[in-house]
């Protein structure tokens, strides 16, 4: 009840804007509730997991780089096959 209260019932905001506004108020609420849960029950610090994260993103973008020279290489490879091709097929004509 005491929500309902501080929150107002749907006919005081008009309708169903009155519910929009109570979801997304619970909805913000949940978050920060559940945000200081996760800071509280974190098993580094926050250096540690920021430095982690940092650690993860550099792995994750030297592999996206490999990945990029392979698809390079492969285009290459495909554009070399393409261009023998008609080649070929000029010559035959």
């Amino acid at each position: 009840m005491y929500w309902r209260c501080a929150i107002g019932s749907a006919e005081n905001y008009g309708g169903s804007e009155g519910r929009t506004g109570a979801f997304l108020l619970g909805f913000v609420m949940g978050g920060l509730v559940g945000m200081g849960i996760g800071m509280l029950q974190a098993p580094h610090s926050g250096e540690e997991t920021w430095q982690m994260i940092e650690d993860r993103v550099r792995r994750l973008e030297e592999q996206a780089d490999e990945m990029g020279d392979r698809l390079s290489e492969g285009v290459e490879q495909v554009q070399e096959k393409v261009e023998q091709t008609v080649k070929e097929g000029s010559e035959k004509a």
